[in-house]
């Protein structure tokens, strides 16, 4: 359900900067978060967790993709992400892009700058 708040175009910022910060404390080794102290319900949620890291990093909105701009210095990985995947970049974008800290942006850019530059 966070995944899906996060990917809506009409999110409050702050909102959205309270999910993913509350999402990144996930960011840690699955093997880290299981121990015998945790009950059922407190383990549901720790792999939960886990597995929203992930999916952040697969999301892709056609909205960022459709107007990518606004979008390609987010400090959110899966808006970078999803800005690559447009055509209506201009060539300082893609170079932005294409030297992106995240290796997941660069190579997602550098695959479709092929085809943008077509």
């Amino acid at each position: 359900m966070r995944i899906g708040v996060l990917g809506r175009r009409d999110t409050p910022e702050l909102t959205r900067h309270r999910i993913y910060d509350d999402i990144q404390q996930g960011e840690r080794p699955l093997t880290d978060l299981l121990t015998d102290e945790l009950d059922d319900d407190a383990l549901l949620q720790q792999i939960e967790d886990h597995m929203a890291v992930s999916e952040l990093r697969y999301l892709r909105l056609d909205w960022v993709t459709a107007d990518p701009l606004p979008y390609v210095s987010s400090p959110y990985i899966y808006f970078r992400r999803s800005a690559t995947q447009s055509r209506a970049l201009p060539a300082d974008a893609v170079i932005r892009l294409l030297s992106d800290d995240d290796s997941g942006v660069r190579t997602t850019m550098a695959t479709h700058a092929r085809t943008w530059s077509t």
